[in-house]
């Protein structure tokens, strides 16, 4: 693997690793919200106004930002029924292709997610509730969440393409 790759790879790691800090902070804050509502809706009577919004808000954080992060651990969720079968070029060249998919619904997501996300913006769209939240936001994480993932994808091709580079000399 070439210095530039190297360090392209290096870069879309510690993004998706911010990206997975994000998601963290993300979490706790959902953590706190739920536990503000409990407080308020069982103990004080009177529930809040922003709960289940936020936290609404905070679940698509939470699954975009770290989806990155997840695919650079290996967390996904896998079906090696066929893959455990091949050799190590075989399972590479599956990865490959998986991580292609993996590129092609990515940039249906970013595409399409940059269009939502655009459109609430010029028609300033918000949320119905109290809280009359700017939904670009929101909309937002789909798009960006979706092109941390898609570049994690290309630095896992670029590993896999410099495996198998190096397993034929």
């Amino acid at each position: 693997m070439g210095r530039g790759t190297k360090r392209f790879v290096q870069v879309v790691e510690r993004l998706n690793e911010a990206g997975g800090i994000l998601a963290q902070a993300g979490l706790f804050a959902l953590f706190l919200i739920v536990c503000w509502e409990v407080l308020t809706r069982y103990l004080l009577r009177d529930p809040s106004v922003f709960s289940a919004e936020v936290s609404e808000y905070l679940m698509v954080l939470l699954t975009f930002a770290s989806a990155g992060l997840i695919m650079k651990d290996g967390r996904h969720v896998r079906v090696e029924v066929v893959v455990a079968r091949l050799g190590r070029r075989g399972r590479a060249l599956a990865g490959i292709f998986s991580q292609g998919v993996v590129l092609l619904i990515c940039a249906i997501l970013m595409v399409e997610g940059t269009k939502s996300t655009y459109l609430a913006f010029i028609s300033n769209y918000r949320s119905t509730s109290l809280l009359n939240f700017p939904l670009w936001i929101p909309y937002s994480l789909v798009p960006l969440g979706a092109l941390l993932l898609g570049l994690q994808s290309v630095a896992m091709v670029i590993k896999e393409m410099a495996e198998l580079g190096c397993r034929r000399s």
